[in-house]
């Protein structure tokens, strides 16, 4: 269920977000009911199949990704997208424990193009201690050995992580991650940090849960640099917080962004975001490509 409501709150003034979900979710089977449902009906209206051949065709396969794999289907069902799954943790479970995250990478893993796994949300009680170095390590090498375990082609496996950790933390998060062989690593997650800069009042700065949007930028972009120079590039890294513009996303490129995410500015500015800031990027690149300003802050 979630925290009690109210449970997200606006900071207007500074185009700022204070969430505390606490992972609500109707749970594993009811997404996989879901995703099987959206094949099926991929297959009746888009491949134009007959509804029992179509129904007939998802009952004989032990899952649904299976299927798409082997018509050549995209598992996003849609060309040149992914589909990324979302796996958090429960509240009541053992706070050390990779349990759920690899119960929720069996279930789901077969369906997903990525997995995301966050340990970093800070309205989960105990979860950030996951991303301690001993505990941290003994996570992703059990949920990379359940990707891995998974059938037919293997979803790009994320680690998502938080960016109010100090700089021995994120050296130590780096190191695993390389050695660990995940995909990539998402930096990051919300603050639990309240920036001075805040315009809004304390009626809403007070509120707990994670701070999301431009004011946690600097705070995100120092974790970026961070990591990016200890896994030398080695290891693809997803930038995100507070990117509302275009000059906000190469910045993330500069300090070594692979990729960038945006969730808090949609709040805000509408779905067409995406498209505003990828115009605007190829104004600021003029010559060059995304890939040619990836960790170049020099110029």
């Amino acid at each position: 269920p979630g925290n009690p409501q109210p449970r997200m709150f606006r900071l207007s003034n500074d185009k700022a977000v204070i969430n505390r979900y606490g992972f609500n979710s109707h749970g594993h089977e009811a997404v996989k009911i879901r995703l099987r449902d959206r094949l099926r009906r991929y297959l009746f209206h888009e491949m134009k199949l007959h509804p029992v051949t179509a129904a007939s065709m998802i009952a004989s396969s032990p899952d649904g990704a299976s299927l798409s794999d082997a018509l050549g289907i995209n598992r996003s069902l849609r060309e040149g997208r992914l589909l990324g799954i979302n796996l958090g943790k429960n509240k009541w479970s053992d706070p050390e424990s990779a349990d759920d995250y690899v119960k929720g990478i069996k279930t789901l893993g077969s369906y997903a193009d990525v997995l995301i796994i966050n340990v970093s949300s800070p309205n989960t009680p105990g979860l950030r201690g996951l991303q301690r170095k001993g505990v941290f390590e003994k996570l992703l090498k059990k949920v990379v050995d359940a990707r891995d375990e998974l059938s037919g082609p293997r979803p790009v496996l994320l680690v998502k992580i938080a960016p109010d950790l100090s700089d021995e933390e994120l050296d130590d998060i780096a190191d695993a991650a390389v050695y660990s062989n995940v995909d990539g690593v998402i930096i990051a997650n919300t603050s639990t940090s309240r920036p001075l800069s805040l315009k809004s009042g304390s009626h809403l700065t007070g509120e707990a849960g994670g701070l999301s949007g431009p004011p946690i930028k600097n705070l995100s972009l120092r974790a970026l640099r961070k990591i990016y120079k200890r896994t030398d590039g080695k290891i693809t890294l997803i930038g995100c917080g507070g990117i509302d513009n275009a000059e906000d996303a190469l910045e993330y490129a500069k300090a070594g962004a692979t990729l960038v995410q945006l969730y808090t500015s949609f709040g805000y500015d509408g779905v067409g975001k995406a498209r505003e800031i990828k115009d605007g990027l190829v104004k600021l690149l003029k010559d060059k490509s995304w890939s040619d300003v990836i960790g170049d802050e020099g110029n």
